[in-house]
């Protein structure tokens, strides 16, 4: 029933850009629609299509891919290095491989990479890599954390995104720009994506505290957390962003 009610939204918000105008005030509907907004971008930018050949990497165990094809499309690939063994996951129709981008072989219309860009030891060589196995005119989607960014200026070493040493390199907007310029890629679209975790996780190493244990946030705190998360957002001054890039040919 919960994947249903998901499917529906998702269907609105696809096909009517800003739709589900009076269900996004709610909260969990609006959280949800929000940790979206790289798809709204990929959607305005006419980069995604129901049809559209597309590849996960670093898709772990393919959760966002059983999402995708919840939603209707058909054509996907993920593939991760870590993963046990190959998946074929539920509906037959989507494949993820134990493998890098170095060893895979296909072509595709989009190539995403969330949050898994800044885990790649030579990131210009896989940028160079993904550019080979995108068709022409494909668009690449990479989600990453941001160094030129608030939370950076105000945590610094503190800054829990640093994740040291799962992170082996941290990027500012100009440098991932540069770097993708130099592998062949035209810069489409920048959407900052933080939430409030820079703040509440951030304010826990501050204190040398786990990321697991309770610090006790009042409500109020936890609202202006997210407020604060927004609007950082909407000044491109957030935590972490999506970068759509597109095959120069």
């Amino acid at each position: 029933m919960r994947n249903t009610i998901k499917s529906c939204f998702f269907n609105i918000f696809f096909y009517v850009e800003g739709g589900l105008f009076f269900v996004k005030k709610i909260p969990l509907i609006r959280r949800w629609l929000e940790s979206l907004v790289w798809l709204k971008m990929l959607i305005q930018q006419k980069a995604i299509k129901k049809t559209s050949s597309i590849l996960d990497v670093g898709c772990g165990a393919g959760h966002l891919l059983q999402e995708l094809s919840l939603w209707g499309f058909k054509n996907l690939t993920g593939i991760d290095p870590f993963i046990e063994k190959d998946i074929l996951l539920d509906d037959r129709r989507s494949k993820i491989f134990k493998q890098d981008v170095f060893n895979h072989t296909g072509m595709y219309d989009l190539i995403m990479l969330h949050h898994s860009f800044e885990h790649m030891e030579n990131p210009q060589q896989v940028l160079k890599q993904l550019y080979n196995i995108l068709n022409p005119k494909g668009f690449l989607l990479i989600r990453i954390p941001v160094s030129d960014s608030f939370a950076w200026r105000k945590y610094g070493v503190d800054w829990y995104q640093i994740d040291a040493p799962r992170h082996f390199f941290l990027h500012s907007a100009k440098s991932i720009n540069l770097m993708s310029k130099s592998a062949g890629f035209v810069l489409k679209q920048v959407v900052h994506d933080s939430i409030d975790a820079q703040f509440l996780y951030s304010e826990k190493y501050c204190r040398d505290i786990s990321s697991f244990e309770e610090l006790g946030f009042s409500t109020k705190y936890l609202k202006n957390c997210e407020k604060h998360a927004r609007w950082l957002n909407k000044i491109m001054d957030g935590d972490q962003a999506c970068f759509l890039f597109q095959k120069e040919e």
